[in-house]
């Protein structure tokens, strides 16, 4: 497996150590730790992980979810939920972050390892340029089944 660069954003120091050793025991690389959402942007930035790993309730003007908020906005690096919430509210709130996956504490080195996977897949994918283009073009490609379809927009009723 190539080299995964992974950043921690965690407040409770127990936790940070081991998500550490989860992230050092699946074979990747914890290239910067955070324990709080006003430092964190910033870190994350000049470490330029592959992947964040995020607590949710973290100290800070913002908790994990504005952070997330933050990097999907900058088009940063894919984040994986750690978290101790289960409530649906919170996952809800979770997921207008567009993170890559959630994960409940503590973590198991199975999940990690496919949430990982999940989140430099999706950050690989690369949508066709025109999918994201306004509509004011001349075409837009829609899914159907496992293909995009090119759809003119003239045919279009």
């Amino acid at each position: 497996m190539p080299d995964v660069k992974v950043f921690v954003v965690e407040d409770e120091k127990i936790h940070a150590k081991i998500t550490r050793i989860s992230v050092q025991n699946a074979g990747y690389e914890v290239v910067g730790e955070c324990d709080n959402a006003n430092e964190a942007l910033d870190a994350i930035e000049k470490a330029a992980p592959d992947v964040v790993l995020m607590d949710i309730s973290i100290p800070g003007k913002i908790n994990g979810i504005g952070l997330a908020k933050c990097l999907y906005e900058k088009k940063g690096p894919p984040v994986i939920f750690t978290t101790s919430f289960t409530d649906p509210e919170v996952i809800e709130q979770a997921a207008a972050s567009f993170p890559a996956s959630y994960l409940i504490k503590p973590i198991q080195l199975d999940n990690l390892k496919a949430a990982v996977a999940l989140a430099l897949a999706k950050k690989t994918q690369a949508a066709p340029q025109s999918s994201r283009a306004p509509l004011n073009g001349r075409s837009v490609y829609i899914k159907s089944g496992n293909k995009l379809q090119k759809v003119l927009l003239k045919d279009i009723l």
